[in-house]
């Protein structure tokens, strides 16, 4: 395996995969009123709270992946909520909703790769 494989893709990975929650954490963050809204229109209970724990799990598990900061646990951690996010936002009476919802399971399967092979070798985890 080439050298720059091994020691820097895990870090971009994580990069790009943590940058992808982070991202989406702070715009549900800057724009709550439309993300309750979003989950009152599908039948969450709660759904202020749960507005506000969504947005909380994808800020704080992205800033844990993409920094290396216990990234296992957190890309556990967001890859339970993708797919709760995906069973009860799923539209399967649409070929866009079964779109989306291949596309979710593909980042479930790239935080899975973390969970299991961790950070590499550029990590705030590293001893």
């Amino acid at each position: 395996m080439h050298p720059w494989v091994k020691n820097y893709a895990p870090l971009f990975g994580r990069i790009l995969i943590g940058g992808f929650f982070v991202w989406n954490g702070v715009q549900n963050t800057l724009h709550l009123s439309s993300t309750i809204e979003i989950f009152a229109l599908n039948g969450v209970p709660g759904a202020v709270w749960f507005a506000v724990l969504a947005a909380s799990i994808q800020v704080v598990g992205g800033i844990g992946v993409v920094v290396g900061f216990r990234p296992r646990l957190c890309a556990a951690l967001l890859a339970v909520y993708v797919m709760l996010a995906s069973v009860f936002f799923f539209d399967a009476n649409t070929a866009a909703g079964t779109h989306l919802f291949l596309q979710r399971m593909a980042i479930v399967g790239g935080l899975l790769y973390i969970v299991a092979y961790g950070s590499g070798k550029w990590s705030t985890d590293q001893k």
